[in-house]
C-alpha cells in the first residue's frame, strides 16, 4: 500500500468552498478528486509495477476554470523477482521437466523483460530457452518453460538448471535481487531390467559329460552409458554355483541365471536395473 498526499493553503481572500483539488495518474487520467477541502490523498493498494510513474496534484478555483497550483511527484515500485518453482512430469517412454514463473504482476513492464532459459549443469548446454510474450502463459498467470525427453535415456541423469532473469529499462520500476535467480533440479534414471534368456546345446546331458549353458542378455536401447552386467547363477537348491556369463556343468537339474545391469564407474544420476531371471532344466540321460 502506498498514500499520496496532497495538501496546500489558501492565501487571504481564497475561499475553500471554491477549491478543487485532483490527483492525476501518470497516463494524465483523474484518479482522485475532492472539493471544499486543502488536503487531498490517493490510495494505490496493493501498489504494483504499472502504478510506477510521475503522479500530479491540481488545484483550481472556481470550478476548474483557475489554476491555484500544482505540484508532481514520483512513484517507484520496488518489484520483487519472480517466484521459480520446478516441476518433473513422467509422459509416455520419457518425461517433461518443467520451469514455472509467477511475476508480481502480469503486466508488459515486467513480462517483455522475463527470460527463461534450461541449462545442462554437467557440461553447460542450453536446452531451450524463451523470452517475453513467447514464454507459455498459464491460467493461473504462472510464465512456464519445459523440456522433453522421449524416451528418457540414461544420460539423462543429472541435474538441471533452470535459469529466470528479470529486467527493466523503465526509471520508474526498482528490481529487487537477485535479478538472475537459478533453480536446480535433479534427475535420476533407473536402468530397465534386462531381458534374460538361457541357451544350451540340444539334447540331454549323459554321465560323464558336461555342457556348457550361456545366459543372454539383452540391455534397454534406452541405455546409452557404460554399464556393467552382473551374473549369478543358481542351482535348484539355491546354492550360487558361478558369477560368469557362462556355465559348464556335469549334474542334471534346475539352473538359474539372474542378471543386473549396473553403470559402470561410480555415479549418482543412474541406479542399477531391476534383476532379470531365466530358468532351464537339463535333463540327465544314462551313459
Amino acid at each position: 500500500e502506498y498514500t499520496l498526499v496532497c495538501s496546500l493553503s489558501l492565501a487571504s481572500g481564497e475561499s475553500v468552498d471554491d477549491l478543487t483539488v485532483e490527483w492525476l495518474a501518470p497516463s494524465g487520467s483523474v484518479v482522485e478528486s475532492g472539493s471544499g477541502t486543502t488536503q487531498l490523498t490517493h490510495t494505490l493498494n496493493p501498489l504494483l509495477p504499472s502504478h510506477g510513474g510521475e503522479y500530479r496534484c491540481r488545484a483550481t478555483l472556481q470550478g476548474g476554470q483557475e489554476l491555484l497550483g500544482e505540484d508532481t511527484v514520483n512513484v517507484i515500485v520496488s518489484v520483487p523477482p519472480p517466484e521459480v518453482t520446478t516441476e518433473y512430469k513422467a509422459i509416455p517412454a520419457g518425461y517433461i521437466l518443467f520451469c514455472y514463473a509467477l511475476l508480481i504482476e502480469d503486466t508488459p513492464l515486467l513480462v517483455d523483460g522475463l527470460t527463461m532459459e534450461w541449462f545442462n549443469q554437467s557440461d553447460g548446454s542450453s536446452l531451450g530457452k524463451r523470452s517475453g510474450t513467447s514464454i507459455t502463459v498459464l491460467s493461473d498467470g504462472r510464465r512456464r518453460l519445459g523440456i522433453d525427453h522421449k524416451p528418457q535415456m540414461t544420460s539423462d541423469g543429472g541435474v538441471y538448471t533452470c535459469q529466470v532473469s528479470l529486467s527493466s529499462e523503465n526509471m520508474f520500476i526498482a528490481l529487487q535481487q537477485p535479478t538472475l535467480q537459478n533453480v536446480m533440479y535433479t534427475v535420476i534414471v533407473t536402468i530397465p531390467t534386462p531381458s534374460v534368456t538361457i541357451t544350451a546345446p540340444s539334447g540331454p546331458l549323459y554321465v560323464g559329460d558336461s555342457l556348457t549353458l550361456q545366459c543372454r542378455v539383452e540391455i534397454s536401447d534406452v541405455v546409452d552409458t557404460p554399464v556393467d552386467v552382473n551374473y549369478t547363477w543358481k542351482n535348484e537348491s539355491g546354492e550360487v554355483v558361478s558369477s560368469d556369463g557362462s556355465i559348464t556343468i556335469n549334474t542334471g537339474g534346475s539352473y538359474s541365471c539372474e542378471a543386473m545391469v549396473t553403470p559402470s564407474g561410480s555415479t549418482e544420476f543412474i541406479l542399477p536395473s531391476g534383476v532379470g531371471i531365466d530358468t532351464s532344466y537339463v535333463e540327465l540321460a544314462p551313459g
